[in-house]
């Protein structure tokens, strides 16, 4: 069994003045009336030690969308997403918890999040095939904070029992009110292969650097809020723990989803 612990650095972070105040003071954790199935917590982080075999493991396409004040946001695929391939979200509204997601796929699973800062979540679904558009609501009283997501289409996945381990556990949060570390925890996963996926939020803006051998997907670089999501293969179960470097306020999640 390996451990490695996944460190990247973010850099380029230049933020002017950011238009948000941080730690909004009603933060919450989902309930079961939120999320009906709970978080799935096996606690699990990357392992970035090696690429991976990769077998048929793809990002098809995907889409990112930000704004600062709205409370239900859209993103639309340039082509549906064929049928049976997982669908996954990273996305947050700063207020806390309370969203809902629809499109693409039959149900949504939320399957770990923090809560702290600027909230991360991670989603995911089946495509069916047919539609193409992904409606991320937020459903608790009205404010005027940011909401983001960013999704993508992954073909190579288990659909069915897809996920491995994700952290952080239930009823905790893996954020910070300042900068260091953004990291989720530490955790093992039992099956190999894996898709190890990092998403971090944080409340200053700003470009990323580009990392290897995890390999990024396109980051939101918004005015009020950065968004990083990264992931890497690993053809192991073993012990992962993902980190980035955040010069701000953050919140982090890890999701092992299962290569087919």
């Amino acid at each position: 069994m390996r451990s490695v612990a996944l460190r990247v650095a973010w850099s380029g972070f230049a933020l002017a003045a950011c238009s948000f105040a941080p730690a909004p003071p009603n933060h919450q954790q989902p309930d079961a009336t939120t999320s009906p199935d709970a978080l799935v917590h096996h606690d699990a982080r990357p392992d970035p030690d090696a690429p991976g075999s990769g077998s048929g493991v793809a990002v098809v396409q995907q889409k990112q969308t930000e704004n600062d004040t709205a409370n239900t946001i859209t993103a639309t695929f340039d082509n549906p997403p064929a049928a049976g391939h997982v669908v996954m979200l990273v996305g947050g509204k700063a207020t806390g918890s309370g969203t809902s997601v629809s499109g693409v796929g039959s149900a949504w699973t939320l399957v770990a999040g923090s809560w702290e800062v600027y909230d991360l979540e991670i989603w995911y679904t089946v495509a069916n095939g047919t539609d193409s558009t992904i409606t991320y609501d937020y459903l608790e009283s009205p404010t005027d904070l940011p909401m983001f997501m960013m999704v993508s289409d992954w073909t190579g996945l288990a659909a069915a029992d897809a996920v491995d381990a994700s952290a952080p556990p239930a009823n905790t949060d893996a954020g910070s009110q300042t900068g260091g570390t953004a990291r989720a925890g530490s955790g093992v996963t039992t099956h190999g292969p894996d898709v190890v996926v990092l998403g971090v939020s944080s409340e200053v803006g700003g470009s990323f650097a580009d990392f290897s051998p995890e390999v990024a997907l396109t980051p939101i670089d918004g005015s009020a809020v950065a968004v990083g999501v990264w992931y890497e293969i690993e053809d192991d179960a073993g012990t992962y723990d993902p980190g980035v470097t955040s010069p701000g306020g953050w919140d982090a999640a890890v999701v092992a989803f299962k290569q087919q």
